[in-house]
């Protein structure tokens, strides 16, 4: 293994570990909300989408993007753009939001899984990129 190839594959590992912990630790912060009985949930709009994109899977046009979610606690207006892209959501598009009241932190109900799929399958292909990159090294 050439020093270039272990620095590539330590420097990509590094970026992985880290994804990954950054990653996780909304939802960490979500469940020690909802354990401690912090979370209030309230209804919330979509508002805006970032980065859209129209993409063509499958035959059928899917309109992608992160969606901005617009909510009221008491008498103060909240935004929370979501971590996580999803697929075909329109603007006035209706979501449960969970609050914590101590943190201010918020997140959608059902998106909870989502980022737990999302960060899995990528962890999931780096580790399989790098270890053909790692196999590969071995066997030339």
């Amino acid at each position: 293994m050439t020093l270039l190839s272990a620095a590539l594959g330590g420097a990509v590992l590094i970026y992985t570990a880290v994804y990954a912990i950054c990653s996780t630790l909304p939802i960490l912060r979500y469940n020690k909300s909802l354990m401690a009985g912090n979370i209030r949930t309230v209804s919330g709009v979509v508002a805006a989408k970032i980065n859209e994109e129209n993409k063509a899977i499958r035959g059928k046009l899917i309109n992608v993007s992160y969606p901005v979610y617009s909510f009221m606690i008491g008498e103060e207006k909240q935004s929370y753009q979501s971590p996580v892209k999803y697929c075909n959501v329109s603007v006035g598009d209706k979501a449960l939001i969970s609050y914590d009241e101590r943190t201010k932190e918020a997140w959608v109900r059902d998106g909870i899984p989502l980022m737990i799929k999302q960060i899995v399958v990528r962890v999931l292909v780096i580790t399989a990129i790098l270890a053909v990159l790692v196999l590969e090294e071995i066997i030339l």
